[in-house]
């Protein structure tokens, strides 16, 4: 069900040198991507789409109905 996920493009990474953080995602939401010339690493590889909201109900009920057959 698209209309229980709220996604937003946003640039992300994938973290392989982090001791840390190493493997993971790194999503940047901050609002500054005009001012490339601070980042160190440049522009992000990929902008994609991210969930940020879930309608957990909305999710479950889909989950329970597909289970059962009923789709």
């Amino acid at each position: 069900a698209p209309e229980a996920v709220r996604l937003q493009r946003l640039p992300v990474r994938v973290e392989l040198s982090g001791t840390w953080t190493r493997g993971r995602t790194i999503v940047d939401l901050r609002d500054w991507a005009g001012d490339m010339e601070h980042d160190p690493h440049g522009p992000a590889p990929a902008v994609v789409d991210v969930a940020l909201e879930l309608d957990g109900t909305a999710i479950a009920a889909l989950w329970l109905r597909t289970v059962r057959g009923e789709l």
